[in-house]
């Protein structure tokens, strides 16, 4: 089961990569694609509030932690 985690976590870390590329690379935010990284590949693979939740979350299902920062606009 390590191994499966180890496949998610390795998944959610490249779309938290992709995310952060794609609002302009912010020097914060970090948290937050992280949990929306996190939240699209548990959600894509029908793993939200099972058992295999990753140490990085903390609390439930606040809708809010999960929406990455405003794209900087200029």
């Amino acid at each position: 089961m390590a191994k499966n985690t180890n496949n998610i976590e390795d998944e959610v870390r490249r779309r938290a990569y992709e995310l952060w590329e794609q609002y302009g690379r912010p020097e914060s935010g970090e948290k937050e694609f992280w949990l929306e990284a996190e939240h699209e590949i548990k959600q894509a693979k029908g793993l939200n509030g099972t058992a295999a939740e990753s140490s990085k979350t903390t609390s439930g299902s606040n809708r809010q932690e999960h929406t990455p920062p405003a794209k900087p606009t200029g």
